[in-house]
């Protein structure tokens, strides 16, 4: 080291990091960064001293994603101040980069917390010094290779302090480990699940389970098929109640053969042998998300569609119905050849989706359950012919969509072999303190992890505090889920309360939110007595308003304001007595 200049100046790592993998990165960040300066502090943020924010000289943050599209737990203060503005910063004089960790198969919040910190620091005046990087599921590699391309940006930068800023090359076919560099927006982006982390007997290779059961829950009136897929992990697996699973799955034939039509023109299918098997085994060309549209704007060089994916009015009306591959035709490549490789390189995120484990270990040994619904449902195509200046398609006729995973998974032999990872959900779990109650809010196949709970805490009742479960459906005579195993929960004193609300049965359409209000006098004491309370649904807007009605719940009988019953929820919240 040596050199003047790089002897006077600082780094500090800040590090947002919730189940331990930012942190490692960050140690790693840290190994490599100390070859080249002396002063190099590694932080994290809940010991991070916000003070400190606009006296930094070079800051590198990594960051993961929670849930849906949270920070990670710790780092709440740190994101109330920077992004929500709670305290003034002017960051001039900082130069700064951002690495994310997440997971592509959250893809309306992949790594939206290193999007937002990257994009807000530089709001703030802050420099940056190297585009942020976004690291997937398998993020060892993605975040070395994110490392090693940033150590000659710093070195520079310690020598003589010049603005270093990078260009993503337009011209690479085949992107970098670290997964693309995002678009501009902050906003509605492809998490890093909750709190989910691989267990350490189900990092490196892929795991392999063997598919033995599936039971349709719903009954064949219903027009919704929900089923109990059963997997054996075999031998090493560990798993806890609020854990969720990885199923990496196939893509059929007739949807890469679609996909490649619809890009290539007719025939595509045929003639790109090698890209079609590479699409159908590793990676998600089902999903239109916000990200994908900035990759496909930046790697064609279409300054229009990079405009439009800003534009929020737009960005909906243009995610609603359409194919990842009607970005071909609205918007065809200008300049750049349409290759396999260029389409792979806008096609980054894998083939994966995520479940909550609906089982105890403790009940099960290597046996895993999950609650599937399977996605089939018509939908509009874009057709191809304009309604205005914006490039919008007008929806003209109905095609056939299908959720490739719930496919895959209700229609693969008894006997398969499917690869999965586990994922330990620090973020919903069981209290620590046993005797706690629990309130546990769902809404249709979201009470998957809540009967892991009960059967977890079945084993040792007299240990265990009480336990009352609201869940809402549509229909009891289609669509009652695990109704006898909770129907016997409750008439053994297991559930102390159970509540049921039925969306489209007889002369009462009820929502779990008014059994909430209904109940809310009841609810209150269950809270003040120490209850922990648990929300699962589908989407953050399903999350939001169960919240919004625990809010009004709250205010209502604590005699609190609003923003006071607001203050009330988030202080649960930060002591963990309200999950989702």
């Amino acid at each position: 080291m040596g050199d003047s200049a790089a002897d006077s100046r600082s780094i500090t790592i800040l590090v947002a990091s919730e189940t331990g993998n930012s942190l490692e990165v960050g140690e790693d960040l840290q190994a490599a960064v100390a070859s080249v300066c002396g002063r190099v502090r590694l932080i994290e943020a809940f010991d991070y001293d916000l003070d400190d924010l606009e006296h930094e000289d070079i800051l590198l943050m990594v960051t993961s994603t929670q849930g849906e599209g949270e920070p990670p737990y710790g780092a709440e203060d740190l994101y109330d101040a920077v992004m929500l503005a709670k305290r003034t910063f002017s960051l001039q004089g900082v130069a700064f980069a951002v690495l994310g960790l997440g997971d592509s198969a959250y893809a309306e919040n992949y790594n939206l917390m290193a999007r937002q910190f990257d994009a807000r620091y530089e709001q703030l005046g802050a420099r940056r010094l190297f585009p942020h990087g976004e690291c997937d599921f398998d993020y060892e590699e993605a975040a070395s290779h994110w490392i090693a391309e940033i150590m000659p940006v710093l070195r520079r930068e310690l020598a003589d302090g010049e603005v270093m800023e990078q260009r993503v090359d337009q011209e690479q076919s085949t992107p970098a480990p670290a997964a693309g560099i995002a678009t501009p927006k902050t906003a509605g982006s492809d998490a890093e699940p909750h709190a989910a982390k691989r267990s350490a007997a189900n990092a490196g290779a892929p795991n392999t389970a063997t598919l033995i059961e599936r039971v349709l829950l719903t009954t064949p009136e219903s027009d919704k098929e929900v089923y109990r897929i059963r997997l054996d992990l075999g031998e090493g697996s560990e798993y806890h109640p609020g854990d969720l699973l990885s199923i990496r799955y196939i893509n059929g034939d007739d949807t890469v053969r679609r996909f490649l039509d619809d890009v290539f023109g007719e025939g595509g299918g045929e003639a790109h042998g090698k890209l079609f098997a590479t699409l159908k085994h590793t990676r998600d060309i089902t999903r239109l998300t916000p990200a994908l549209i900035g990759r496909y704007a930046e790697r064609y060089g279409n300054t229009e569609l990079l405009r439009l994916v800003d534009d929020e009015a737009w960005l909906e009306r243009y995610l609603a119905g359409r194919r990842p591959s009607a970005l071909f035709r609205d918007y065809p490549p200008e300049g750049v050849g349409l290759t396999d490789d260029s389409v792979l390189s806008v096609f980054t995120s894998q083939n994966r989706r995520m479940y909550s484990i609906s089982n105890a270990q403790c009940d099960s040994g290597t046996l895993v359950d999950l609650t599937l619904t399977k996605v089939e449902y018509d939908g509009w195509y874009d057709a191809a012919h304009d309604c205005g200046s914006d490039g919008m398609q007008e929806a003209a006729h109905g095609a056939h969509h299908v959720g490739e995973c719930s496919r895959y998974m209700t229609t693969a032999a008894i006997g398969s072999r499917i690869e999965f990872a586990l994922l330990s959900n620090e973020r919903f779990r069981l209290p620590k303190d046993a005797s706690r109650p629990i309130v546990m809010i769902a809404l249709g196949s979201a009470i998957a992890p809540y009967r892991a709970f009960l059967q977890e805490r079945s084993q040792n009742r007299k240990s265990y505090g009480k336990n009352w479960l609201m869940v809402g459906n549509r229909s009891p005579d289609e669509d009652f889920l695990y109704g006898q195993e909770l129907e016997a929960y409750a008439s053994s004193g297991l559930l102390s309360k159970f509540d049921t609300a039925w969306s489209r049965y007889g002369d009462i359409h009820e929502h779990v939110q008014d059994v909430m209000l209904r109940r809310g006098l009841e609810l209150w004491h269950w809270i003040e007595a120490g209850a922990c309370v648990y929300l699962c649904g589908h989407g953050r807007s399903a999350i939001d308003s169960i919240q919004q009605a625990l809010v009004q719940v709250i205010g209502e009988h604590a005699g609190f304001t609003e923003e006071q019953a607001e203050e009330y929820v988030k202080s649960l919240k930060s002591s963990s007595r309200l999950q989702y």
